[in-house]
């Protein structure tokens, strides 16, 4: 189990410092895993600061609940199939219901609203600007839903209902707002970068393209070139090409024979007997 942790950490790492990553799928699918690696080592490790308190307020509900989350990160880490999209579906429902279950157990109080910036922003990111903006309106029903079917009871709400509703309302309203801003900006910085790749996508390919019929083109030249030297030296007399500085280009072997000039002898400088005007 630990060599596989390791041997996931290593390709993901790999895979992200390579840019070979071709479109925003690819990116999810590789932030869905990052993610999944970051919250496999991290868990663990604020389980011993949780379970105490659990332990101590009898929420064995909540231990339970941590251990089936546990469950699932092991079993995530040994499925191989590429499926991002039903996984990130799985973690934002458990990261929903983890939110839901820390709300009604442990009262709004506290890092709590982080939850709801989380959420949001997670969504965003994956599923684009309009499934976070859903996002945060489907916290701000789950909080009023909250407040009118826990009732006083709950030890965890007592705070709560000992302020005016008044009050509450403000706070499911500025958490929400605080939710929406990181959520809208995440979602539409990323919608930017898709459409930026898009363009570098198209322009690659256009060059691409170019690039080809340029190829094209130079290779028609050098089979006219290649036709021209063989029509040159198969001319029984001598044929001299010339650039417009009058410096030769081209001698066939027929001008070689009979003036004797190779044209490495004569090459960069006129041939004496050339006119001045050519």
């Amino acid at each position: 189990m630990i060599r596989a942790l390791v041997n996931n950490l290593q390709n993901i790492a790999r895979e992200l410092t390579i840019n070979k990553l071709a479109n925003l799928d690819e990116w999810r699918q590789k932030g869905e895993k990052v993610t999944f690696m970051i919250a496999l080592i991290l868990f663990p490790v604020f389980m011993p600061f949780a379970i105490p308190t659990y332990l101590a307020e009898n929420r064995y509900g909540l231990i339970a609940f941590d251990l089936v989350i546990m469950l699932i990160l092991l079993i995530r880490l040994v499925y191989k199939r590429d499926s991002y999209r039903l996984w990130i579906l799985i973690w934002l429902i458990l990261t929903y219901i983890t939110m839901v279950t820390f709300f009604i157990t442990l009262g709004p109080h506290y890092a709590r609203s982080a939850w709801l910036v989380f959420f949001s922003v997670m969504t965003a990111l994956f599923f684009g600007t309009i499934a976070g903006t859903v996002a945060v309106f489907l916290n701000m029903i789950m909080l009023l839903s909250l407040y009118f079917f826990i009732g006083s009871g709950n030890t965890a709400w007592a705070s709560v209902y000992a302020d005016p509703f008044a009050k509450y309302l403000m706070f499911v309203v500025n958490s929400s707002f605080i939710a929406f801003l990181p959520a809208l900006m995440a979602g539409f910085m990323l919608n930017r970068l898709n459409q930026t790749h898009g363009f570098q996508q198209q322009a690659m390919q256009d060059l691409q393209r170019k690039n080809k019929s340029l190829n094209l083109v130079e290779e028609k030249l050098r089979e006219g070139e290649e036709r021209l030297k063989a029509i040159f030296n198969a001319t029984p007399g001598p044929v001299g090409v010339y650039v417009v500085n009058g410096h030769p280009l081209y001698l066939s072997p027929a001008f070689t024979e009979g003036f004797g000039w190779d044209l490495k002898d004569v090459q960069g400088r006129r041939i004496p007997f050339v006119p001045q005007d050519l």
